[in-house]
C-alpha cells in the first residue's frame, strides 16, 4: 500500500513539473509573438549592458506565433547559387534555448534566451550576443494594392519581373540557362488567398504609401529594385531600392516577394517584345525615365491594348528596343507604332498612363 502511494506521489510530481515546464514554455511563446529586427549595437558598458542600439538595415529578422511557427525575415537560401527556397519554418523551446530549425541547411540553429521581454529579446550564439526589438505597426488604416510589381537584378544587367493581382494571379519572368543560353520566358500562375493576404499584410507592415520615391543610389555591383503598387490602373506608389540603406521591413516585404518564380511553377505565355524605356516630350529637351517596374506595367498594358484607328495629337515620343519598330508617339493614351516596313499600328490602352498616375509634372529636361 506504502509502495503504491508513492508511486502516485512520484507521478503527480512529475506531472505537476511537466505541467509547470508547459505553462513557462507557453508564457515564453506568447511574449515571442510578433516580428522582431535585429540591432546592432553602437557601444556597450563595461558591465556588458547595452548604451546605444541603432536599427540594422537589411538585416536579418524574425516573425513567430505562439503555434511554434516562424519566418526568417530575409529568407533561407541552399545551394551554389544560393536559391531561394522559402522563409517559413518551426521552432521550439527547450529550458533556455531557442531552437530554430533553418531549412537551408535543414538542421536546428540553437541559442541561449538571455532576455526575453514584451519589446526585448537577447539572444547568445556561442557566448555571443545578438539583440533585438519587437516591430509595432499600425496597419488598420493602409488600405491593400490591387495589383503590385517588383522588378530586381544587378544594376545594367537587365531584370526579372514579379506582377501580382488582388485575384491571386501571378507572372512573372524567370532566368533559365539551356546549355550554354541564356532564356527569359513570362509564366502565369496563381497563388493561394492565404499567400496573397500574406503578401497584403507584408506591405501594409512596409507602410508602403509612405515609403520614400529612392533609397540608395544605382551602382553596377548593387542589387537594386523597383517596387510599383497600383490601383484601378494608376500608380499609386513607385519605389527605387538600391543597397542596404532602406527599412528593414521593407526588405522584408519586397524579398520574398520577389522569389515568388523559385516557389510555384507556372505556364509559359506569350511575352511582349516591346519594352518603353522613357517618355521624350517633343521639342522640348524633357523626358520621363521610368523605372523598371513602371516599364513592365505599361508594357503589359501595350501587350493587351485594343488597336484603333483614332487620331491623336502625338505630344510624346517613346524611346524603345524593338528592332523592328522605327518610333513611338504617344499622348499617353494612344500609342501609335511607326515599323520599318513603313506600316502603321494605333492601340488603345483604355486611359491616360501619364495623367492617371500623376507623371506629366516629373518631366525632367536632358542634361
Amino acid at each position: 500500500m506504502k509502495q503504491n502511494l508513492f508511486c502516485v506521489i512520484i507521478v503527480l510530481l512529475l506531472t505537476f513539473s511537466c505541467k509547470r515546464d508547459d505553462d513557462a514554455t507557453d508564457a515564453q511563446k506568447k511574449l515571442l509573438a510578433g516580428d522582431w529586427q535585429r540591432l546592432e549595437v553602437q557601444d556597450k558598458l563595461e558591465n556588458g549592458e547595452v548604451n546605444v542600439m541603432i536599427p540594422s538595415l537589411l538585416t536579418p529578422g524574425y516573425g513567430f506565433d505562439v503555434k511554434g511557427n516562424f519566418e526568417y525575415k530575409t529568407g533561407f537560401y541552399k545551394g551554389e547559387h544560393f536559391k531561394y527556397i522559402g522563409s517559413f519554418s518551426h521552432y521550439k523551446i527547450e529550458d533556455d534555448s531557442l531552437k530554430l530549425f533553418y531549412i537551408g541547411d535543414n538542421r536546428y540553429v540553437n541559442a541561449r534566451i538571455s532576455k526575453l521581454t514584451k519589446d526585448t529579446l537577447v539572444l547568445n550564439y556561442q557566448k555571443y550576443n545578438s539583440y533585438y526589438i519587437k516591430k509595432k505597426y499600425d496597419t488598420l488604416n493602409i488600405p491593400n494594392f490591387q495589383q503590385l510589381i517588383i522588378s530586381g537584378g544587378m544594376y545594367g544587367s537587365g531584370s526579372s519581373n514579379v506582377f501580382i493581382k488582388e485575384d491571386g494571379t501571378v507572372i512573372y519572368d524567370k532566368r533559365e540557362w539551356t546549355d550554354t543560353i541564356l532564356n527569359q520566358n513570362r509564366y502565369k500562375a496563381t497563388i493561394s488567398k492565404k499567400e496573397l493576404a500574406t503578401i497584403q499584410t507584408r506591405f501594409k507592415k512596409a507602410d508602403w504609401p509612405n515609403l520614400k520615391k529612392t533609397y540608395g543610389y544605382p551602382a553596377d555591383d548593387v542589387e537594386n529594385y523597383q517596387v510599383t503598387i497600383i490601383k484601378d490602373n494608376r500608380i499609386l506608389k513607385s519605389v527605387y531600392i538600391a543597397g542596404v540603406d532602406q527599412p528593414a521591413v521593407l526588405s522584408w516585404a519586397y524579398i520574398p516577394t520577389s522569389n515568388i518564380p523559385n516557389m510555384i511553377r507556372g505556364e509559359i505565355v506569350p511575352k511582349s517584345v516591346i519594352d518603353i524605356e522613357n517618355f521624350v516630350l517633343k521639342n522640348s529637351g524633357h523626358s520621363l525615365a521610368l523605372t523598371n517596374s513602371e516599364r513592365y506595367f505599361l508594357s503589359y498594358q501595350l501587350s493587351n491594348a485594343r488597336v484603333v484607328t483614332t487620331s491623336f495629337l502625338e505630344l510624346y515620343n517613346l524611346e524603345n528596343n524593338d528592332t523592328s519598330v522605327s518610333k513611338i508617339t504617344s499622348d499617353g493614351r494612344y500609342y501609335k507604332f511607326y515599323f520599318k516596313d513603313k506600316t502603321t499600328k494605333t492601340v488603345d490602352i483604355g486611359y491616360n498612363f501619364l495623367t492617371e498616375s500623376n507623371l506629366v509634372n516629373t518631366f525632367v529636361k536632358h542634361e
